[in-house]
């Protein structure tokens, strides 16, 4: 009989998750802009306008962000080559992948890291093993 692996089902389910809700936000996004497109009303289109921003801002800055830790995660726990999952880094944006996408994507790591065999092989068991594993393969200094 085949070993199920919850964890790597729930990881699974939370990136779809994250697809799903960057998709919805886009929809609802361009409802508003056609309600903004549609009437004359300058106060409404302004308070249409803001929102558009709202929800555009949580896609980009809070999905998108949780989204991409979810998948270096994921890869990290795999065990794949980091240079296989992102080509380069824009060094202007290296300290945000520092201090934020590094960070979640660490807590993500420890979060489900049990059951992927790749990581199991390199016997990281507490969460400093993982960090320290986790910053080498993006090639950061912890």
């Amino acid at each position: 009989m085949k070993n199920l692996n919850v964890n790597r089902l729930k990881l699974k389910v939370k990136n779809k998750s994250l697809a799903d809700e960057a998709r919805v936000i886009k929809l609802e996004e361009k409802k508003l802009k056609k309600k903004s497109k549609n009437t004359t009303d300058l106060d409404f289109k302004r308070k249409l306008g803001s929102a558009i921003g709202t929800l555009k801002g949580h896609r980009k800055y809070v999905v998108g962000f949780e989204s991409r830790a979810t998948q270096l995660a994921i890869a990290f726990l795999k065990g794949m080559p980091y240079e296989q999952v992102e080509q380069k880094r824009k060094q202007e944006k290296e300290y945000h992948f520092r201090c934020n996408i590094v960070k979640r994507a660490c807590v993500i790591a420890n979060n489900y890291k049990f059951g992927f065999k790749t990581r199991e092989e390199l016997d990281l068991r507490t969460q400093k093993e993982v960090d320290t594993a986790f910053y080498k393969w993006v090639g950061l200094d912890k």
